[in-house]
C-alpha cells in the first residue's frame, strides 16, 4: 500500500529531525482521508491540521504524533498508541478510540462528540480544557479502570 509506506518514511524523517533538534518536515502528500493505515508505524508523526477523515488507524503507533486540529471525524483508532499525542483542538467526532492508549496524550480542546473509548483513558491524559457537554459524554461512554488526573 503506496500510502502506508509513503507515510511510514515521513514519520521516520520527522523523528530523525526531533533527534537532531531541528523542526519536523510537513506533510506534502495531500488528504489522508479513508486511507488505510492500519497498523503503521507512525510514531512521531507531523500531520497537523492534517485530512484523516474516515482513516483506520486501528493498532497504528502514533506515539509523540502532532495531530493538533486534524480532521480524524468518524476515524477508527481502535489498539492504536497514542502516548503522549498531542490532538489539541482535534475533530474526533464519532472516532472509534476503543482500547487507544492515551498515556499522557492532550485532548485540550478536541471535539469527542459521539466517539467511543472503551477501556482507553490511561494516567496522564488532559482533558482540562475539553469543551464541558464532550467532556461529560467521553466520560460517560468510558469503561476505565483508572480515572484520568
Amino acid at each position: 500500500m503506496p500510502f502506508k509506506e509513503e507515510l511510514e518514511a515521513f514519520a521516520v524523517q520527522c523523528r530523525e529531525a526531533v533527534a537532531k533538534g531541528e523542526p519536523r518536515p510537513p506533510w506534502e502528500g495531500g488528504s489522508l482521508a479513508g486511507v488505510d493505515l492500519s497498523g503503521a508505524d507512525l510514531a512521531g508523526v507531523y500531520l497537523p491540521d492534517g485530512n484523516l477523515y474516515r482513516t483506520k488507524l486501528a493498532y497504528a503507533d502514533l506515539r509523540d504524533a502532532n495531530l493538533q486540529g486534524a480532521d480524524l471525524f468518524e476515524a477508527y483508532l481502535e489498539c492504536a498508541n497514542l502516548r503522549h499525542a498531542n490532538l489539541q483542538d482535534a475533530d474526533l467526532r464519532d472516532a472509534c478510540l476503543d482500547q487507544a492508549n492515551l498515556t499522557d496524550a492532550d485532548l485540550t480542546g478536541a471535539h469527542l462528540a459521539g466517539a467511543t473509548f472503551y477501556k482507553a483513558f490511561r494516567p496522564g491524559v488532559k482533558l482540562d480544557e475539553m469543551r464541558a457537554s464532550e467532556r461529560a459524554a467521553a466520560l460517560g461512554a468510558c469503561d476505565y479502570d483508572i480515572v484520568p488526573d
